[in-house]
C-alpha cells in the first residue's frame, strides 16, 4: 500500500481497473498473517476490513469483518449474527462444533487491453513447456504433434519438417524468441502477464499443451522444474480468476523420465485450457465445492508491529482486488468521512461533541478506534495538533473524550443515543448496500427515518452541524425524507446539498480525467436504468410516488414486434440544447390486435422505439426526417409549443402527414395528462419489448414522474396515447357506453 498513490489503479471487484482516490495516513499497527487454501499468504493489520462468507447454508451471506474479529472466530470465540445485522463476539471462548470456515467471493478475469506480442502467446506457451531451449523447434508426442503442428500454423508461422517425426521447426521464430529474452532463458516474460483476457488464455492454452494434464475427474495439472516459470504461470491463473493449489515434490519419475526436486506441479479446474482433444473433452469449470473458492485455512498474529495504511478506490461495492492472488479487500470509501473528518474537527475544537453512526455499531465502533487510535498514537497528528490529547480513563472504541471535554461517541443506525448531545453528527450510509439489495422496502427506509427523529435529529446542540454521506438508493431514504420534510417546512436552505452526478447537467463527466463520458456511457448501457440513476446520477426511483406502476407495463416476449394496424411517431421537443433543458425526445407506438377473452378483438399498445438527445433546432429537424424516412410511421404527432412549432411547419412543407397536439387536458398540466391515461396501464394493455434499453427508459421515467429530474421520454408517450384515444383505437371496459351502437373506425387521421 505505500508504493500506491493517488490516480493509481488497482482492480475492482469487477475485473475493470479503479483509480485510487485517497490514502489513510501511516500508523503502527500489529501485524496479523492469513493464509487461504491456495498455499498464498498476506499480511495485514487487524482492523483490515474483509467481506467474507462464513457458512455454505443459503441463510448464510457475505459480511464485513476486520482481521481481529476473524481471529477471534477462528480461535474459538462465539460469534452470532443478530436480526438488526449486529455481529455480536463473546469474550469468552466456547468449545464443541468449531465455526465454519470463511471463504471469500469468487473473483472475475481483470479486464486488460489487447497487446502487440513479438511472439503469440499460444506459440510462445508450447515452445516454453516443449520447445529447444536454444532453437525454434517443438517436440511432442505422435498423437498430439499433428494437432500442435495445425495450430502453430493457425496463427500464421510457417512450420518446416525436422529429423524426427516427433519435432518441427517454426520460421523465423529463433530471432523472435532472441528479441524477447527467453532464448537461452526460457520464463515468461512479463509483459505477458498484461494482455488481454483471450491472450492471457492463449498463453495457459500453449503451457497446457505441452507441458499439462488433465485428470478424468476435471482436474488440470501443470509440472514444471522451473520455479519462475510456475510462478508466472499461476499469477496469469489468478488474473483470469481461477484459483488453484501448488504442490512440491523432491522426486518424481513420469513418462519414463526422473526428476530431482524440487519439482512443481499447480492444480486447478477451468474449461477450455487446452486445445488437444483429449485434454479439451476433460477440462471442466470449478463447482461451488471448495475447489472454486478462496478459503481461509488459518490468521495468526505475528507479534510485532509496522507501518500500515488504507486507500480508498472508486468502486462502488468497496472491493478491490489485492494480494498475489487477486483476492477481494475491502474499499475504504468512509475513510474521509467517518475517519479522518471527525479527527480534524477534533484537532480544531478539543471540546466538541462528536456522535458517529453508521449502518451497524461494530462498523461505527471500528470508525471510533481509528479516530482514537490516530489521536492517541500518531506522530504526525500530534504535530500538527499538539493540544489534543484522550482523557486516561475513558478509551473505548465507540465511547471516549479528550482532555479537554471533548466526546466521541459511536452507535447503530437504530441504538440508543439517550442523554446524549452533539456539536457534530455524522451519518455515514445509515443502511448497507447488501440490506438495499435483498430487502429495499419502505419498512425499512421508514424506521431509518423514525430512529434519525428520536434519535440524533433530537441529540443536536445549538449551532450544531449534520453531516449525512449516502448514495441516494430512494426517494424514500434518509436524505430524501429529510430534504421532503425540510421542503415542506420552508427550512430548505437551511441544507447545503452537495450532489455529484457522474453526467452532469450539461452532459459531461463530473470528473474527466477519471470517468470519460465513453467510459460513462458504456457502464450506462450495461446497468439497469434504475440502478444507473440511483448509484452513478443520484436520482432514486420512487414507486410509491409514481402515477404509473412499474409492473403495470407488459412485456412482448417475442423477438418481432406485433403487426401494427396504426403507427405514431411521437415528439416532445425542447427549445435548445441548453444545459437546462430537457432533450428532446421520440416515441414510436403502434396499436395492434388480440382476442380477448369474451371472443373479441381488444386493442392494445406496444412501445416499438424510442430516442432521446439535447439537440439545436437545425439538428432536430434533420433528426425527424431521419428517423420518419427511416420507420415511415402513419402520423408523426407534435406539440405545438417551444421549438415543436417550426418544426411542424418545416415538416409539413416536406410532405410529412404531421399531426399537431394541443394538449386538450386540462391545457398543460403534465400530470392530469398522465392521469388520463393510466387506465391503459392497469388494464394491462400497454406492452414493451422485453430486454430492450429504451423501453427501460422509458418505464423509469414513468416511475419517477411526477419528482423526477426529466419527463420527456413521459410527455411523448402520453400525447400518443391520448391521441390514440381520441382517435377512437383504444376503447377499454371502463369507458362509458354510448346509447346507440359505436364501432371504432381505423383511419388515418391527418
Amino acid at each position: 500500500m505505500g508504493s500506491l498513490s493517488v490516480d493509481d489503479q488497482v482492480y475492482g471487484s469487477d475485473g475493470k481497473p479503479q483509480r485510487i482516490l485517497g490514502k489513510s495516513i501511516p500508523k503502527m499497527a500489529e501485524i496479523y498473517e492469513v493464509e487461504f487454501n491456495d498455499g498464498e499468504k498476506v499480511r495485514c493489520d487487524g482492523g483490515h476490513r474483509w467481506f467474507v462468507k462464513t457458512g455454505d447454508g443459503q441463510r448464510s451471506s457475505f459480511r464485513v469483518l476486520t482481521t481481529e474479529q476473524m481471529f477471534l472466530r477462528e480461535n474459538g470465540h462465539k460469534v452470532r449474527y443478530l436480526r438488526s445485522g449486529k455481529l455480536e463476539i463473546s469474550d469468552e471462548p466456547i468449545y464443541g462444533r468449531p465455526n465454519k470456515r470463511m471463504h471469500l467471493p469468487r473473483t472475475p478475469a481483470v479486464q486488460m487491453d489487447e497487446k502487440e506480442f513479438t511472439v503469440h502467446p499460444y506459440v510462445l506457451g508450447l515452445w516454453l513447456g516443449d520447445g529447444h531451449s536454444s532453437q525454434a523447434i517443438i517436440t511432442a508426442s505422435n498423437e498430439d504433434i499433428l494437432h500442435t503442428r495445425s495450430m502453430v500454423e493457425s496463427f500464421g508461422y510457417v512450420t518446416t519438417d525436422q529429423s524426427t517425426p516427433c519435432t518441427f521447426g517454426i520460421r523465423d521464430l529463433k530471432t523472435r524468441l532472441r528479441d524477447l529474452g527467453v532464448l537461452g532463458n526460457k520464463h515468461i516474460p512479463d509483459e505477458y502477464l498484461l494482455g488481454s483476457i483471450e491472450q492471457r488464455m492463449d498463453l495457459i492454452r500453449g503451457l497446457m499443451d505441452s507441458d499439462g494434464n488433465v485428470s478424468k475427474a476435471g482436474q488440470c495439472f501443470f509440472s514444471q522444474k522451473d520455479e519462475k516459470i510456475i510462478r508466472s504461470f499461476r499469477k496469469i491463473l489468478w488474473s483470469l480468476g481461477i484459483k488453484n493449489t501448488l504442490s512440491v515434490t523432491e522426486y518424481v519419475e513420469s513418462f519414463g523420465k526422473r526428476y530431482y526436486g524440487p519439482y512443481y506441479k499447480v492444480s486447478f479446474y477451468k474449461h477450455g485450457v487446452a486445445t488437444i482433444p483429449r485434454k479439451l473433452s476433460r477440462t471442466i469449470d470449478p463447482d461451488t465445492s471448495s475447489n472454486g473458492k478462496l478459503i481461509i485455512n488459518s490468521i495468526k498474529k505475528l507479534g510485532y508491529s509496522e507501518m500500515v495504511q488504507c486507500i480508498s478506490v472508486s468502486n462502488e461495492d468497496e472491493l478491490f482486488l489485492t494480494g498475489e492472488n487477486l483476492f477481494a479487500g475491502m474499499n475504504t470509501k468512509s475513510e474521509f468521512a467517518s475517519y479522518l473528518f471527525p479527527a480534524w474537527m477534533l484537532g480544531k475544537k478539543p471540546d466538541i461533541k462528536i456522535i458517529q453512526a453508521t449502518h451497524t455499531a461494530d462498523l461505527a465502533k471500528s470508525f471510533g478506534a481509528k479516530v482514537k487510535d490516530l489521536i492517541d498514537t500518531d506522530e504526525i497528528y500530534k504535530e500538527i495538533f499538539p493540544d489534543v490529547s484522550l482523557k486516561k480513563d475513558e478509551k473505548a472504541a465507540g465511547k471516549w473524550k479528550t482532555s479537554s471535554r471533548g466526546e466521541y461517541y459511536a452507535v447503530g443506525v437504530g441504538g440508543a443515543l439517550a442523554g446524549r448531545g452533539a456539536d457534530l453528527c455524522v451519518i455515514d450510509d445509515p443502511v448497507s448496500e447488501q440490506s438495499v439489495i435483498t430487502t429495499n422496502d419502505k419498512a425499512m427506509f421508514q424506521a431509518c427515518y423514525d430512529w434519525y427523529l428520536t434519535g440524533p435529529r433530537q441529540r443536536l446542540q445549538p449551532g450544531a452541524a449534520l453531516v449525512v454521506v449516502m448514495t441516494r438508493w430512494s426517494k424514500l431514504d434518509l436524505c430524501g425524507r429529510i430534504l421532503d420534510k425540510a421542503r415542506e417546512d420552508g427550512e430548505l436552505h437551511e441544507w447545503e446539498v452537495i450532489e455529484l452526478p457522474a453526467i452532469l447537467e450539461s452532459g459531461n463527466p463530473l470528473w474527466p480525467g477519471y470517468w470519460s463520458l465513453r467510459e460513462l456511457d458504456k457502464l450506462k448501457k450495461e446497468l439497469p436504468v434504475s440502478r444507473w440513476s440511483a448509484q452513478y446520477m443520484q436520482q432514486p426511483v420512487s414507486q410509491a410516488s409514481s402515477i404509473i406502476k412499474r409492473d403495470w407495463w407488459k412485456p412482448w416476449p417475442h423477438d418481432h414486434p406485433p403487426k401494427c394496424e396504426y403507427v405514431i411517431q411521437s415528439w416532445d421537443t425542447a427549445f435548445t440544447a441548453k444545459e437546462a433543458a430537457d432533450p428532446s425526445a421520440c416515441v414510436e407506438l403502434g396499436v395492434f390486435y388480440m382476442d380477448a377473452p369474451n371472443g373479441n378483438k381488444q386493442a392494445n399498445i406496444i412501445v416499438l422505439d424510442a430516442f432521446q438527445k439535447r439537440m439545436e433546432f437545425p439538428e432536430l429537424k434533420e433528426e425527424a426526417w431521419a428517423r420518419y424516412k427511416l420507420k415511415e410511421p402513419d402520423t408523426v404527432l407534435i406539440e405545438g409549443r417551444s421549438s415543436g412549432v417550426p418544426l411542424i411547419q418545416e415538416l409539413r412543407m416536406r410532405g410529412l402527414p404531421i399531426q399537431e397536439f394541443s394538449g386538450s387536458v386540462r391545457g398543460n398540466d403534465k400530470t392530469a395528462r398522465v392521469n388520463s391515461i393510466s387506465d391503459l396501464f392497469s388494464s394491462g394493455v400497454v406492452w414493451y419489448p422485453e430486454g430492450k434499453k429504451f423501453a427501460d427508459e422509458i418505464i423509469t421515467q414513468f416511475e419517477d414522474f411526477p419528482v423526477g429530474v426529466h419527463d420527456d421520454l413521459v410527455d411523448a408517450t402520453t400525447q400518443a396515447l391520448i391521441r390514440f384515444r381520441m382517435g377512437g383505437f383504444l376503447p377499454l371496459d371502463t369507458d362509458y357506453e354510448d346509447e346507440e351502437d359505436y364501432e371504432p373506425v381505423i383511419a388515418n387521421y391527418y
